[in-house]
């Protein structure tokens, strides 16, 4: 071949490789430039914060009012069994613990008190009536032995014993009032 071909031929080879050269320099540089770029989007990206905006659960919920109100409405509407009952309950059906609290912590003791301080004042009439009767008896027994000594020493034998009469039959007189 000849040298001027070969030179010619040279030269383009030697020019597109400088031009190869320079393409893989650009490109090269462009690739540093991306993964620089990429770097810098994964700093951003680990920085940034996602926060979500609030759910606007608006429409949600008032269709959901609509389906519930529409919902009691046609249970409203429907007839209803109507159970009477006559129930008399000695003891609650709920909160029976404080129930107990109240009947055994209270109620109980308490009226075994009023009870027995009942009972105390029943007792202490009776025996306030019963020392009245005593004391009136005995002041009419005073009376009646003063009086009955006067008659004896202002009578004679005769007074005497018509007194011994009366007295007998007045003690016969009790003693069948007593027994009836």
């Amino acid at each position: 071949m000849e040298p001027k071909v070969l030179d010619t031929v040279m030269n383009e080879l030697l020019e597109e490789q400088k031009r190869t050269n320079e393409l893989l320099e650009q490109e090269a540089a462009q690739q540093k430039e991306i993964a620089k770029r990429v770097e810098e989007f994964d700093n951003k990206l680990g920085k940034v914060q996602v926060v979500s905006p609030a759910l606007d659960t608006k429409p949600i919920v008032s269709l959901m009012e609509k389906y519930l109100e529409r919902i009691t409405k046609i249970l409203e509407g429907q007839p209803k069994n109507v159970v009477y009952q006559r129930r008399y309950l000695l003891f609650p059906e709920d909160n029976t613990g404080y129930y107990y609290k109240i009947i055994f912590g209270r109620l109980i003791p308490w009226s075994i008190v009023i009870i027995f301080f009942a009972y105390l004042f029943n007792l202490g009439n009776t025996y306030l009536e019963k020392q009245t009767e005593i004391a009136n008896r005995r002041y009419y027994y005073e009376a009646f032995e003063d009086a009955w000594d006067r008659l004896d020493s202002t009578i004679g034998p005769a007074g005497r014993k018509k007194m011994d009469e009366a007295l007998k039959a007045a003690v016969r007189k009790q003693e069948l009032q007593s027994r009836h």
